[in-house]
């Protein structure tokens, strides 16, 4: 499965059954669906770091966290998180926490919306973020179309000054015209919180 890959992801498939043949399946995610990295016997995720250098990192399986609130939930600017995938809940320094995250616009807004994702520390202390419009900036909310579904590759690099230990994930929206989070509502439309909580993640070296 290729992270914002160098081709369309329709093409890489074409490639990997002319090279490899029908038992081994190339995805990406560019293909607006969820990527079922769980669902093969062995998976790996291929991604570029900052210098364009290729990565990969193989899927964890039966991967063990906690979601608080469980998902899907509902933000106040009518955005649905669906669900998510992490490729991997033990990470190595100098490489990358890798989580798609898959979202749908329940009703047409006109707000660009930053999505954040921060590494946290066991006192809350914030040791690494990602803060960008869906998909890298290519497709911000003013331009989603309602019931689509956005698969949002997010991909955080862990710098060899992070330090090795266990760290939490908080994922949510950001309103830079208001400068405030969005929240997140009950059945009720209450706003409950204003991030998901995704934990444990650990870091080694």
């Amino acid at each position: 499965y290729f992270i914002y890959p160098p081709v369309p992801g329709s093409n890489l498939s074409g490639m990997f059954l002319w090279h490899y043949g029908p038992r081994v399946f190339a995805g990406a995610n560019d293909a607006e669906r969820p990527a079922g990295l769980c669902d093969h016997a062995v998976t790996y995720v291929y991604y570029f770091d900052d210098q364009g250098n290729q990565k990969e990192q193989r899927v964890e399986k039966d991967i063990a966290v906690r979601v608080m609130p469980a998902l899907p939930v509902n933000f106040v600017e009518l955005i649905r998180l669906e669900g998510y995938e992490l490729v991997s809940v033990n990470v190595k320094r100098d490489q990358a926490v890798l989580l798609l995250l898959y979202w749908r616009e329940l009703k047409r807004i006109n707000k660009d919306l930053i999505v954040f994702v921060h590494l946290a520390d066991q006192t809350g202390s914030v040791v690494a973020a990602y803060e960008k419009p869906p998909r890298r900036g290519d497709l911000p909310t003013g331009v989603w179309i309602p019931d689509q579904l956005i698969v949002d590759a997010i991909q955080l690099p862990i710098s060899n000054q992070i330090p090795v230990g266990k760290y939490r994930l908080a994922v949510g929206l950001y309103d830079p015209a208001a400068r405030q989070r969005v929240g997140i509502v009950d059945t009720n439309t209450r706003i409950v919180t204003d991030q998901i909580i995704i934990e444990p993640l650990g870091i080694s070296e």
